[in-house]
């Protein structure tokens, strides 16, 4: 009898173990494909905002492009989470637009450590979080092209007085210049429906 009860227990602790595992694989799979599509997500939604800030630039200069995305980048963010069913925003510690201030302590913490590893010359890896029930996937933003420097490059170097005038007028608690190349800017957001 001793026997048989030993064999059933392994046999249960045996099935139990690979209901276990076979979860925790479906979970890993899980966090995978979010990261993979946060990641793809947010190069599209860069890469939208890259091409039209460019055309305004083109056409019509920096000064033109600082109104272009004071009037348009946040419809044209909201209408990229409407394509990608999820919610997508930047944010950053030292903001130019205070509707992209940090929503919650969690955002501030990730926004933290994202720079604490900028200051120490550690890499800036995306986030993934899991947060009651719903995944949040947090991309750093690094300033990697020289553009980037006439609207948030060092005043009176990168930055024309025309331009942080225009700056000034729309933005006026701005934060948001004084960076380099390479220099963190903050992090994309991407909360998923």
């Amino acid at each position: 009898m001793m026997k048989i009860s030993l064999k059933f227990f392994v046999l249960i602790f045996l099935l139990f173990s690979c209901k276990q595992n076979q979860s925790n694989l479906s979970q890993k799979k899980e966090k995978l494909d979010y990261q993979a599509l946060g990641r793809d997500i947010v190069t599209q939604s860069q890469a939208t905002i890259l091409s039209h800030l460019s055309f305004a630039i083109q056409n019509q200069g920096i000064p033109a492009a600082i109104e272009y995305c004071n009037a348009n980048i946040s419809h044209l963010i909201d209408s990229l989470s409407k394509v990608h069913h999820c919610n997508i925003r930047r944010t950053s510690l030292k903001l130019r637009n205070t509707a992209n201030s940090p929503r919650n302590e969690d955002e501030v913490f990730v926004l933290q450590q994202f720079h604490e590893n900028y200051v120490k010359n550690k890499r800036l890896d995306p986030r993934l979080v899991e947060t009651d029930g719903k995944f949040i996937y947090y991309q750093p933003i690094v300033i990697m092209m020289n553009t980037c420097l006439k609207c948030h490059g060092e005043l009176k170097k990168d930055i024309p007085t025309e331009v942080e005038k225009k700056i000034n007028r729309l933005y006026p608690n701005d934060q948001a210049t004084g960076y380099k190349l390479n220099d963190f800017r903050g992090m994309w957001v991407v909360e998923f429906e």
